[in-house]
């Protein structure tokens, strides 16, 4: 988890809105896969913002996704939202 999966991110213009795909070779969902998705939300906010653009859909692409918890944990977070 040391080294950086972003493969790419890629920029379209439609319209007055700005969209972004971002691609990793790998992500981990649970400890790394919010942050990410924050950090690229706010990218592509301050690039909008700066052209005078709308923000648009942010979307994120794994080639490779893992659930980095347990099924254990799982288990308990799925009951605890009375899922089951």
């Amino acid at each position: 988890m040391g080294f950086p999966c972003l493969s790419f991110c890629s920029l379209q213009l439609d319209g007055d809105k700005l969209h972004m795909v971002a691609h990793y070779r790998s992500q981990y969902l649970i400890l790394k896969g919010y942050g990410n998705y924050l950090g690229l939300g706010r990218l592509q906010a301050y690039i909008a913002e700066q052209a005078g653009l709308a923000t648009g859909r942010l979307t994120l692409i794994a080639g490779h996704a893992y659930v980095d918890i347990s099924r254990a944990r799982v288990a308990l977070l799925r009951a605890s939202v009375g899922y089951s």
